[in-house]
């Protein structure tokens, strides 16, 4: 077992690394990567509550790829290398966990394997961003639970502890699967107590931030007015797993809801087809059955139903998944095929990062004919600067960003001479809320400013306006 182990990580990290130059440009990454700079350069290591951003809680994720920032790595790169060192060690732990819980050897590959064919997964295992980090941490701490359910083990019940704490450190999601940990050592009191201890020990830090007044802390996410919680949605959930899968990217129309209705209906029927004795017997599917009762009615009324809030639901739906196709070869080989033929279009796709920089040198050059030194307003910036210093131009870049420009969208956007955006985050600039709907959102005041705005040009990723500044009124 250990040895399948090691090759499926190996593997998974060799693929990784080589997609790490290539892979396209996410926003969360560079602004993940700007603030780990901003961290190495800066200092503040021990200061939880000196980085006024977003993307610096929960800080672990910044703190290691500060360390690489320190050793001269290239910011974007750093970040990447975190995603890839930790993504790596998913498909070996998932093999692990479902052999570990009695499942067949058959049974951890497909697992593995299931999550290997993931564009989204693939593409968020490379990328700068901390969501297959923290499931990875995860995973860590649900193995070593279930050793210590095992054999009792205390170093293993503290290293559950710990890595369940690292999962939290890296994203506050992690917060989420507590109760799973609880209830699995009900019957260990003293073991139940020993790692509620060393957990709050590590959670007491960040929930201090809440207690503190800052512009953000670890309950941010769910607890900001911005988000509207008043929306139960289903077709959420359809509608994203198809995307994690890769199918808008497959050139058929309505194909992509076949899809995720396929995929649904075999992850129906691996669970109806399990036995009662599975349930009881085996750890990770116990484990997995309880993840997936807190996290999918959470997806289904979290205002922000971005897809890759769902991909650590359809991980832990791939063990069951995998122990039906295990008992199936033939129609398991069918649902490979099926799977990697919308896939490959899709990795593809996100092994392809030119598109965007040459989008953005392509605008920046643009606009230094047409009037050199001008101010150019956008809307996500930290990417534009990234390729800005790679590429060696020199734009002048304002961030014009929502949360710091709600109720003042006119003035943040008018004090430039240009602006870059895409028409959902412009839009956002005039709305008090998300979910966006025309009750929270001054479309009067969207139309007017619209009005001030001259289309340069458009590329897929944005378009660049020309701006109308305000003039001052004349003299009586």
């Amino acid at each position: 077992m250990k040895r399948t182990a090691l090759i499926l990580f190996v593997a998974a990290f060799l693929l990784r690394a080589i997609c790490i130059p290539f892979m396209n440009l996410l926003y969360d990454e560079a602004a993940y990567a700007w603030t780990a700079q901003n961290l190495a350069v800066n200092g503040g290591w021990l200061n939880l509550y000196g980085s006024n951003d977003l993307f610096f809680f929960p800080p672990l994720f910044n703190y290691i790829a500060a360390l690489f920032i320190k050793l001269g790595v290239d910011r974007l790169y750093a970040v990447r290398i975190v995603t890839t060192l930790f993504s790596s060690g998913i498909p070996p732990l998932m093999y692990m966990l479902a052999v570990r819980s009695g499942l067949t050897e058959r049974a951890g590959i497909i697992a593995a394997a299931l999550f290997f064919v993931l564009p989204w997964g693939w593409h968020l295992s490379v990328a700068g961003m901390v969501e297959t980090p923290w499931i990875c941490l995860l995973l860590i701490a649900v193995y070593f639970l279930q050793g210590t359910l095992a054999n009792g083990a205390r170093r293993d019940l503290i290293l559950s502890a710990l890595t369940f704490g690292a999962a939290l450190w890296m994203k506050e999601t992690a917060l989420g699967a507590l109760p799973l940990f609880i209830f699995a050592l009900r019957r260990d009191r003293r073991g139940m107590m020993i790692w509620s201890g060393l957990f709050a020990l590590l959670f007491l830090p960040l929930f201090i931030q809440t207690l503190l007044p800052h512009q953000y802390d670890l309950f941010y996410e769910i607890t900001t007015p911005l988000l509207l919680w008043n929306e139960l949605s289903l077709d959420a959930i359809i509608q994203n797993w198809g995307i994690i899968y890769g199918a808008p990217l497959f050139p058929r129309i309505g194909w992509a809801a076949s899809l995720s209705l396929f995929t649904l209906a075999v992850a129906a029927l691996a669970l109806i087809s399990l036995r009662r004795a599975e349930w009881q017997d085996r750890f990770i599917l116990r484990f997995a059955a309880g993840f997936l009762t807190i996290f999918v009615p959470f997806f289904m009324v979290f205002p922000k139903k971005f897809p890759y809030y769902l991909l650590p639901v359809q991980l832990f739906l791939s063990f069951f998944v995998a122990r039906y196709l295990a008992t199936r070869p033939r129609f398991a080989v069918i649902y490979g095929l099926i799977v990697l033929s919308f896939a490959v279009p899709a990795f593809l796709h996100f092994t392809d990062r030119a598109p965007d920089e040459t989008a953005f040198r392509e605008a920046f050059t643009l606009v230094e004919q047409e009037k050199a030194g001008a101010r150019i307003g956008l809307t996500l910036p930290r990417m534009a600067e990234y390729v800005a210093e790679r590429s060696g131009l020199r734009p002048h870049i304002v961030p014009v960003e929502w949360i710091p420009c709600q109720g003042k969208a006119d003035a943040c956007i008018f004090a430039n001479d240009y602006l870059l955006t895409d028409s959902t985050f412009l839009m956002m600039l005039y709305c008090r809320q998300w979910p966006m709907s025309p009750e929270t959102c001054d479309l009067p005041g969207l139309t007017a400013a619209k009005e001030r705005m001259t289309l340069i040009r458009k590329w897929p990723q944005f378009n660049l306006y020309r701006l109308e500044r305000a003039t001052a009124p004349s003299a009586p």
